[in-house]
């Protein structure tokens, strides 16, 4: 707010600024005041002119009534301003915090977890709250401590290859904040085997979801001495007959399977997450399994034959089952239901599991126009 000293003529609002018209004589002199508290003078001569308010001699606020009315207008404010409520007089305005040390990694691996710590305190042994930007798209979340000197740990784990610089914001119960920046080198991969890891992933399982490709992506990008294939089918049954599937034996979807440089292969993050960080473990721990899986496949009704319910010794992995079994399909649907009989008809069908040349489980749809009950057609 700005008005004459008088207080009655001329008056007008604005943060920084405002413009009023003014009249009187010609070479009259008049005196302004600011909300602020500061005083200049303008004389009417005809030309526009701007009256400048110094602040920084005087009080903001004078009873602590005054607070939820000041603003300050410079940053930061040179004059008294308004602490939770209550005004600070210039000469004991609040602090800003104090780092007094932070140390951390300046090396590490892709994938290596780094640990830093942060030691802070607050001259008016206030709260103090932590915030962490490390540098590439993470922001830690804030956290408040209440000491008067306070030391703080975070961890954190890159997965790119880069030089980043680690900003720690140290933040008081007034607003004021210190920072203090230093900078990690983040490496190769912590991956310690060589070879190539193949994601097997369908593009109709809910499972080969957004997060899983982006781990499987954000671990290319830093592989070292890893080949890594994405290999996407269009259906989840297109594993029974996909030659790279069949060749190492993969049933479901999504499925890590890493082979070394040796040429020996096993599944990977079968009890973990699906996240870069445990892809980077898995392969790093990679073991050669003692034998290779081989499971020699058995069928009860000899292979195809659909007029006799067969039972397998290990189940078809996108279907689920070892058993040949009954279903219907509506026409013109890829939909289909598994029943314990159908009464025959262009709808009515038959899974008949069998063991392929290469000893695996396969399958085919038989339709069954007499009906099929039990896994057989009649």
């Amino acid at each position: 707010m700005y008005f004459d000293s008088g207080g009655s003529r001329f008056s007008c609002s604005g943060i920084n600024t405002c413009v009023m018209d003014v009249f009187g004589a010609k070479g009259e002199k008049i005196e302004w005041k600011s909300s602020c508290g500061g005083l200049t003078s303008t004389k009417i001569d005809g030309e526009n002119e701007y009256a400048n308010f110094n602040c920084s001699t005087i009080s903001q606020c004078r009873v602590d009534s005054d607070c939820p009315q000041i603003y300050c207008f410079t940053t930061p404010c040179p004059v008294n301003k308004c602490i939770e409520g209550k005004c600070i007089s210039s000469s004991t305005t609040n602090k800003p915090p104090v780092i007094s040390g932070v140390s951390g990694p300046t090396t590490l691996n892709v994938g290596q977890t780094g640990t830093w710590t942060i030691t802070a305190s607050d001259p008016e042994n206030g709260i103090l709250s932590y915030s962490v930007n490390w540098g590439d798209i993470s922001t830690s979340p804030s956290v408040s401590i209440s000491a008067r000197t306070q030391t703080t740990t975070f961890t954190y784990t890159y997965y790119s290859v880069g030089v980043y610089k680690v900003g720690f914001d140290v933040y008081d119960n007034a607003g004021n904040a210190t920072q203090s920046i230093i900078t990690v080198n983040v490496g190769n991969s912590t991956a310690t085997n060589c070879g190539k890891l193949i994601y097997f992933c369908s593009n109709d399982s809910p499972f080969c979801n957004y997060s899983t490709n982006l781990a499987v992506d954000n671990y290319a990008q830093n592989s070292g001495c890893v080949e890594v294939v994405k290999h996407i089918l269009p259906k989840v049954l297109d594993l029974s007959t996909d030659s790279l599937a069949l060749q190492y034996k993969v049933q479901a979807v999504p499925t890590f399977l890493f082979i070394d440089k040796n040429g020996c292969y096993d599944t990977i993050l079968k009890a973990s997450a699906r996240t870069t960080e445990n892809i980077i473990k898995d392969i790093a721990n990679f073991q050669c399994p003692s034998a290779q899986p081989s499971i020699t496949c058995t069928d009860s009704d000899g292979g195809e034959n659909y007029f006799v319910k067969g039972v397998l010794n290990q189940k078809h992995g996108p279907l689920g089952i070892n058993t040949d079994t009954c279903f219907t399909r509506t026409a013109g649907s890829t939909e289909a239901r598994q029943l314990y009989s159908c009464i025959g008809g262009n709808n009515c069908y038959v899974y008949e599991l069998y063991c392929n040349s290469t000893n695996d489980v396969n399958f085919k749809e038989i339709n069954c126009p007499n009906g099929c009950e039990n896994g057989l057609c009649k």
